[in-house]
């Protein structure tokens, strides 16, 4: 997620911070987002003029994953 971030920032012109869950890191779990993480990065660049974007993952109630991309 953090090359992802970087790249999409570099290509949109905007900053990126990304911030891991180590229990989601530990689970490998991450990888599992880069689909849906790189559309919310492409939506940030192309619709929200985005000069930052936060990338957040955290491990939720019940065993889910929270992704959260916010500018």
């Amino acid at each position: 997620l953090e090359s992802l971030a970087s790249a999409a920032a570099q290509r949109g012109g905007f900053s990126a911070q990304v911030t891991v869950d180590p229990a989601v890191e530990r689970a490998g779990a991450a990888e599992l987002l880069v689909s849906p993480a790189r559309e919310l990065l492409a939506n940030a660049a192309r619709h929200a003029h985005a000069s930052h974007v936060t990338v957040g993952v955290e491990a939720a109630d019940g065993g889910a994953i929270e992704l959260r991309v916010a500018d």
